[in-house]
């Protein structure tokens, strides 16, 4: 990944964020505000494995993302999580740098440029991609752009 510099980084608290701040070289803060939504039950397990096991409920999520999995986080709760993060650094000058997972992006675009959930749900977030936000007075999508 080609980045350029950062003024700040920050990390999803999994062991693949930290993974992906190591190979671009630079330190970063571990912040649960970026963590990916919590698939409570389903959590380790297979999509193979959830639909042997619960079908009608996988069917059920697949329709519905934004509701969440049995005993997860709805998207809402995301929402919410990294609104608080987004706030935070706003007022920030410089390059921010953020290490974090797809429905954790979805989210912050939901919030950041007020994107319905249906929407959000259907941006394919692919693994090391980048997406763009700026702010000055409100945020902005600037792009999003595949590894």
């Amino acid at each position: 990944l080609r980045l350029g510099a950062f003024d700040r980084s920050w990390s999803s608290p999994a062991l693949a964020s930290s993974e992906t701040i190591s190979a671009i070289g630079c330190a970063a803060i571990t912040t649960t505000h970026l963590a990916d939504i919590d698939h409570g039950t389903w959590s380790g397990r297979t999509f193979a494995e959830v639909e042997t096991a619960a079908p009608e409920a996988l069917y059920q999520w697949l329709a519905n993302p934004a509701a969440g999995t049995p005993d997860g986080e709805a998207l809402t709760d995301v929402v919410c999580r990294i609104a608080i993060w987004l706030d935070q650094i706003a007022s920030r000058d410089g390059r921010c740098l953020a290490v974090t997972h797809p429905m954790t992006i979805r989210a912050a675009l939901i919030h950041a440029i007020a994107m319905p959930e249906n929407t959000a749900c259907a941006i394919d977030i692919a693994p090391l991609s980048t997406t763009t936000l700026s702010f000055n007075r409100r945020w902005r999508l600037q792009e999003i752009r595949r590894a």
